[in-house]
């Protein structure tokens, strides 16, 4: 998808323990892949699309239009389309991923990154981390 509209898909992996998320595998797969989709469609030719890899986050941004700051709450609303969508999709993806998110106990949000949108899902540090004592 994203060879098809030039767009450059880049990870960065800051994972430096191996550190593994406890999830659902097919639900993960369907939360990452809505997100880099909707990165994807909305993401200007010759741009990139950044997946960012922690230990307790995962990030997606792209560089395209962004969404206007009143808009941000309706994001995650069950069908709701902004005005400058170009697929045909039913408004129900990144409603899915905060389902997704939720039911594993993570957070789901969205911002402004001026150029374009930065999801970023995150999770509860493990209680046992030595960081947070």
């Amino acid at each position: 998808m994203a060879e098809a509209v030039d767009v450059r898909l880049v990870l960065v992996d800051e994972t430096t323990d191996g550190g593994q998320w406890q999830a659902d595998r097919s639900a993960l797969f369907t939360l990452l892949k809505n997100l880099l989709e909707n990165a994807i469609q909305h993401a200007p030719r010759s741009t990139e699309v950044r997946l960012h890899v922690s230990v307790n986050a995962l990030r997606v941004r792209d560089w395209g239009p962004g969404v206007d700051r009143e808009q941000l709450p309706h994001l995650f609303t069950r069908f709701w389309r902004g005005p400058h969508r170009r697929d045909h999709g039913a408004g129900l993806g990144l409603t899915i991923c905060q389902e997704i998110a939720r039911a594993h106990g993570w957070t789901l949000s969205a911002k402004r990154a001026e150029p374009g949108l930065l999801f970023e899902l995150s999770r509860p540090e493990p209680l046992d981390d030595p960081a947070r004592l």
